[in-house]
């Protein structure tokens, strides 16, 4: 069996506007399609997507590595659906739209992010054990691995 090295990736803060005009709403709902894949800075695949969550105010990624392949020191950023099912257009002309609902096509590192946020990044740090068959979650730091533990024991 070959084993696979899991990833975390902050991608996007939520509740504040992108310099694309984008908001991610606070009770955005988010799903990851099949095969979303991590594109590496070259613009080729390296690895996939395999879940999304808004955690602690943060849209946050997990999956893993391609055999061989590096965690790329490229800020993250994404793609969703081509036709969210849910956006709300504001503003003058539409220039904003508000995601109520979206889904991860792909997580890339050949593009800037459009949030000019300090927790946009990829990291390997740290996790959660949870007992069963995939028993451990990459989470972005020691900070949220301990709420989203506390979470989970609480529940």
């Amino acid at each position: 069996m070959t084993q696979k090295t899991p990833w975390t990736a902050t991608i996007a803060p939520i509740g504040e506007r992108g310099a694309t005009g984008q908001t991610i709403a606070t009770d955005c709902a988010v799903t990851v399609h099949d095969g979303a894949p991590l594109i590496g800075t070259s613009g080729v695949p390296i690895g996939r997507v395999e879940t999304a969550a808004i955690i602690d105010g943060h849209l946050v990624v997990t999956g893993t590595l391609d055999p061989g392949q590096e965690l790329p020191t490229a800020l993250p950023t994404f793609d969703v659906s081509e036709h969210p099912t849910d956006v709300v257009e504001e503003g003058p002309g539409a220039e904003a739209v508000t995601f109520h609902d979206m889904a991860i096509r792909a997580v890339r590192t050949d593009f800037t992010p459009v949030w000019p946020d300090p927790q946009i990044r990829f990291v390997r740090a740290w996790c959660v054990h949870v007992v069963g068959p995939d028993d451990l979650i990459p989470m972005p730091d020691r900070a949220t691995a301990e709420r989203a533990a506390d979470r989970f024991n609480d529940w």
